[in-house]
This record gives C-alpha cells, structure tokens and sequence, in this order.
C-alpha cells in the first residue's frame, strides 16, 4: 500500500463525510449504537492508514490534483520548494502537540499520586458486594466528578453525597469504562488529533467518539434492566449531574477532568438513546454493509494529474503515425528498437521536422519531459 496525496486528499474527504455523518446521526438519533461503533472504527482506520492500493484503478483528475501537484512541486523565489515549507510547518505543529500531550500524561500521573496520597481509599466491594472486579475507590474533595485518571484502574469520587443508587451506578459506570478499556480508545484518537492537528474535523470526531463511548457504557449498564429501571437510571445521571454543579466545593479541586462528559447536550443525548430499543434492523445492517464496502473501495483509487505537453510544435501521438504517409513497417521496426516508456503515465510524443521525426517521453501526471528528443526516421 502506498501513501500519496492521492490516498491523503481522499482518505480526508472520506473522514471528513463520515464524521459529519456520525455527527448527524447523534444529534437526531438515527442508528443503533452498533451501527455508531462500526461507523467510529472505520473513521479510525481511515485516518490511521490513508493508503491506497499497489493495484488501483486510475481515475484522470486533472481539475483536482493539477493545481496540489502545481502546488507541490512550486518554488519560493527558486529558494526552497513549497513541499519543503509545507512539512515543516506540519512537523512544527506535530512536534508542539506531542510535547503539550506529554505534559498532561506527566501532569495526569503527578495528580494521581497526590490525590490518591489525600484520599480516603476503599474497594468496590464495599459498596457493590456482588461485584466481579475491586478496584480501588477514592473519596476525595480534590476532584470535581466520577473520574479514571489515566491508564490507572482506580475510581475517583468526589466528596459529594450521594445516595446508595447513585453511588452503585456511578460505580458501575465506571468499572464497565474500565473493562471496556475506554481510556486506551480514548488515546487512540488523541493520538489522531496529535497527527491532523490541521484538521479541523478530527476535533469533531473526538468529542463525538466520547460521546457514543458514554452512550455504550449506558447501554452496557442498563442491558439486563427493564425499563423502570432504565428511567431510574437516567433520573441517577441527572441527579449525580446536578450534584456536581452545585457542589460548592469546586474551587479546590485540582483535578475536573472527568469520563462521564458534563455537558447538557451530550448529557441529553445520552437519556434519548437510553430510551430506544437498540435492535438491528435490516436497513441498519445495509448501512453498515455500505460503510464497510465503501471504506474499502476508496484504497481502490487513485486520482491522477494529467498535462497536455507544451504547445511550441505541432506534436503528435502513435495514434497519429499513419496520418503522416510513413511506412508503418519501416515504423514498426524503429519503434520496436527503442526504449519503452517508464511509466503508464508516460507516452512519447513525436514531432516532424524537415522530413525526420524525433520522439519524446513526456509523463502526463508530473507536467515533465523525461528524456531529451529521440531521432526515429
């Protein structure tokens, strides 16, 4: 597989649709959280892996790769290319995110040790006896909302009070983020909007990704839960949210970066989703199918340049060779003892000039002579 502005300029419109898509499809809660997922991964792959494939089918483009190819190869005041100036800037920025991302992962683990060190520590045992995993759950006044710090499998609860359901959804919810491994996901597309820190669209595709992941943990949660219980706990994420809001003890927190997103609308969401019935329906599995297949099919494609050669002479093409009253066996073994093109985006172009012809290799897709004029006959 190869990587080309081809593979990138496609690889980014597809994202770019998809995501807008996923956008569409939360906010007026079209397809079941399956369908959600399989639309988040093929984003993922997409992004990570703008490739496309050695034996592709070429479509001409001139229209749309003529001026990024112009781009590309153009000189600053015959200095430096403009491809240069491009990858710098882009290293640049790349650098500069990575070195922001690394200082809150230290900032991340520094925090954790200090709120753990200031924390009153217990199990989740003791407070959902039945429950499978215990892991180690902390009170503290230092953090403003149910949290997992980092890659750490410790639960953060603020010194709020809740009642027992809201604390053993709470802890639920938390633990199911866990198994789920959410937090290695989440740094998954961070890393995405470290590498396309210039497009804008991944910023999107994070905060709705974070979106669909609370709106699997709900499910996962509620799976088992008739639908009285399923109201109580969407009255549980309204009340623990209201909780937070008002907790006046915000101010000393040193920590307010949560899992459970506090936003209204996401919030809103979530409570919608809660209520529809998450059952696969034939149209559902289309749509997914159509995603998949289309996914795919775009590393099938390569977009290609194309220029005419310089008009200076009058040129002509193989094509054109009977035109001009040659022999085509004196013809056919002139061009069998030359050299075969370099490329199939390459073609000779002939000239006539006082009664010889010469030949040139001229590439379509780069705009450039190959090779210097050729004698034929």
């Amino acid at each position: 597989m190869l990587l080309t502005p081809s593979s990138l300029l496609i690889a980014l419109c597809l994202s770019t649709v998809l995501i807008l898509f996923l956008n569409f499809s939360l906010k007026n809660h079209l397809f079941t959280l399956k369908t959600l997922e399989v639309l988040i991964i093929i984003i993922i792959l997409t992004m990570y892996f703008p490739l496309e494939f050695v034996f592709n089918q070429s479509i001409i483009a001139p229209s749309i790769m003529n001026p990024i190819h112009n781009a590309l190869k153009a000189d600053l005041n015959n200095i430096i290319s403009k491809t240069s100036i491009f990858l710098f800037i882009y290293f640049i920025g790349l650098i500069y995110k990575l070195i922001i991302f690394i200082k809150e992962n230290i900032f991340i683990q520094r925090k954790f040790k200090i709120l753990v060190q200031n924390s009153h520590k217990h199990l989740v045992s003791h407070f959902l006896p039945n429950s499978k995993k215990n892991y180690t759950v902390c009170l503290s006044e230092f953090v403003s909302t149910p949290s997992l710090i980092g890659f750490n499998k410790t639960i953060f609860i603020p010194s709020i009070t809740f009642n027992k359901q809201e604390l053993s959804n709470i802890l639920e919810h938390e633990i199911a983020h866990i198994n789920h491994h959410d937090i290695f996901i989440k740094f998954i597309i961070n890393i995405l909007t470290i590498i396309y820190w210039w497009f804008y669209p991944v910023y999107i595709f994070q905060k709705n990704s974070n979106l669909v992941l609370e709106i699997r943990i709900d499910h996962f949660v509620t799976k088992d839960k008739n639908k009285i219980s399923k109201m109580k706990y969407a009255q549980t994420l309204i009340d623990v949210q209201r909780k937070i809001l008002n907790n006046h003890n915000k101010e000393n927190c040193i920590y307010n970066t949560n899992i459970i997103d506090s936003n209204i609308n996401a919030l809103k969401c979530r409570i919608q989703y809660l209520s529809l019935i998450q059952k696969h329906s034939f149209m559902h599995i289309v749509i997914m199918i159509l995603l998949i297949v289309s996914s795919i099919s775009v590393h099938c494609i390569s977009l290609k340049s194309f220029y005419y050669p310089p008009v200076k002479r009058e040129y002509f093409t193989e094509n054109n060779i009977n035109e001009l009253n040659i022999s085509s066996r004196i013809y056919g073994q002139v061009l069998n003892n030359s050299l075969s093109p370099t490329s199939k985006e390459a073609q000779w172009i002939y000239v006539s000039t006082e009664e010889h012809i010469y030949k040139r290799l001229w590439n379509t897709e780069t705009g450039c002579w190959e090779k210097n004029w050729q004698f034929v006959l």
